[in-house]
């Protein structure tokens, strides 16, 4: 054999190469194996996006089973809350262990670079042959990254990182560059992930007014199912084809609204296309037949919050429970009963949109007002303005709850200073966990 033709033989073709990553694995002996695994769960513990992570695989489950079967709330609801509590107590854990220990977060940050410079010298010797010559000495250097990866001296594992790298600076140029490129790139899927999952699948809403109430408060924070009704267009406004089903009368609906596309609204669907409706004496009346609903609660105290003078405003309003044609939700009425006594209507609503109203009946700008824009008159919803339907109310900020005192601390701190309000909650307003993970009906 040639000269030439030996050289050939000692290049590794990439399909050996590929095998780099197992060929360290197979040089691990029973107690290193053991190691690895102890390490592995110790970073599991105490990073901070496991228990993030560990909510989310709960919260998914728990929307599908609230919303499939609605009588499952009652039983499910605790224990996810029970869930979140154990995941709050796993977070605060992992950071106050994190930052009590210096020695374990500098190991932990170089195990994390040890990994992924193992990844980065897979994917190299993946992609090109090299020498098997220049193969061992990769392999038994990473070999010492790998065990020192599943030990406790940060300065070794970091001495043997160096090590590796040089040899990875001196026989396989432009790795630094291309393992850059791969971060870059990493980051980069990951935001078109995130983008994609609040374009079409979820998204989070806030509350802004009392004009939901009583169903959902000021402050609450619900997730909003962008999946249901069929995959939206941005800034053209289509729905191509709905995926689930179309709007159905007693959705909460969060939409753009269409006669201010600068703002979004979130109401209750009414009537669909074909519907006739209008409202008679305070009643709601589709195709010729009032909605029934029965008094509940009579002046029934309201909390809201005026924007102008910055305060909560305690109002008193009638109770009803509305039954609509696929479920009953509660509304208010009152205080100034500012229909009753009159009839509004009939409107019919066209193809393709939908007609909305607040719960707050007397305190909603809503589908028979045109949506708070001048001049006011009926006003629909069409399909590609829908963004989705209201599912849970994943966090709720309301009126005296806990931590409120810091809240209102913070804002007379900062009105001292003559600053703006954005980083405080609403004054007086704190967490309240009876609210968490409460379906929205």
């Amino acid at each position: 054999m040639s000269a030439k033709a030996e050289k050939k033989a000692e290049v590794q073709a990439p399909a050996v190469a590929d095998r780099f990553r197992g060929s360290l694995l197979s040089r691990r002996d029973a107690d290193l194996a053991k190691r690895h695994r102890r390490v592995a769960l110790q970073d599991r513990l105490t990073s901070l996006w496991s228990p993030v992570v560990a909510f989310l695989a709960c919260l998914v489950p728990y929307m599908i089973l609230v919303e499939l079967w609605p009588g499952s709330a009652p039983v499910a609801q605790p224990a996810l809350k029970a869930i979140g509590l154990a995941v709050v107590g796993w977070y605060l854990a992992a950071l106050v262990y994190r930052r009590a220990r210096p020695s374990f977060r500098a190991l932990r940050k170089a195990r994390v670079s040890a990994e992924e410079l193992l990844h980065q010298m897979d994917r190299e010797l993946g992609r090109r042959g090299v020498e098997r010559s220049t193969r061992e000495k990769l392999l038994d250097q990473a070999e010492a990254v790998d065990r020192a990866r599943a030990g406790q001296d940060v300065q070794k594992l970091q001495a043997d990182l160096d090590r590796l790298s040089g040899i990875a600076d001196k026989y396989l140029e432009g790795w630094r560059t291309r393992a850059g490129i791969a971060g870059l790139r990493g980051l980069v899927l990951t935001l078109l992930g995130v983008l994609v999952l609040r374009t079409m699948v979820v998204e989070p809403f806030k509350i802004p007014s009392g004009s939901m109430l009583p169903t959902l408060e000021i402050g609450d924070h619900v997730v909003v199912n962008r999946f249901i009704y069929g995959v939206r267009i941005p800034w053209v406004n289509k729905v191509l084809f709905p995926i689930v089903r179309r709007p159905r009368p007693g959705d909460v609906v969060v939409f753009n609204n269409p006669r201010n596309e600068s703002v979004d609204f979130i109401k209750r669907v009414i009537a669909v296309p074909g519907d006739v409706v209008s409202q008679v004496d305070e009643a709601v009346v589709v195709n010729g037949r009032p909605l029934p609903r029965e008094l509940v609660a009579e002046g029934q105290q309201v909390i809201t919050y005026d924007e102008d003078s910055a305060e909560w405003l305690f109002q008193q309003a009638d109770r009803y429970e509305e039954r609509g044609p696929f479920s009953s939700y509660s509304v208010l009425q009152g205080p100034n009963r500012q229909t009753r006594g009159i009839t509004q209507g009939p409107w019919t609503v066209p193809e393709g949109a939908v007609f909305v109203m607040g719960d707050n009946r007397d305190n909603s700008s809503d589908s028979r007002y045109g949506f708070a824009v001048y001049p006011p008159g009926v006003s629909f919803v069409p399909y590609g303005h829908i963004k989705g339907k209201a599912m849970v109310v994943w966090l709720s900020i309301c009126h005296d709850g806990l931590g409120s005192s810091l809240s209102t601390l913070c804002h007379d701190w900062l009105d001292i200073q003559g600053r703006s309000f954005l980083l405080c909650p609403v004054k007086g307003s704190g967490l309240c966990p009876g609210r968490m993970f409460t379906p929205v009906r």
